[in-house]
């Protein structure tokens, strides 16, 4: 999984907000609310951090 301590941080503040889902899944298609990532062009999952 790519992504610094900082984005883990956002995902485990917002994990629970359904704006903070709502605006991750709006722009990545394929993006997983249990983990907060989505897929990246590079073939990492990447925490969301809209």
């Amino acid at each position: 999984m790519a992504g610094s301590n900082s984005d883990r941080d956002h995902y485990y503040s917002h994990r629970n907000d359904r704006d903070w889902q709502s605006r991750c899944r709006a722009t990545y298609p394929d993006f997983d609310p249990n983990t907060g990532t989505y897929a990246g062009q590079d073939g990492y999952r990447h925490y969301c951090t809209r």
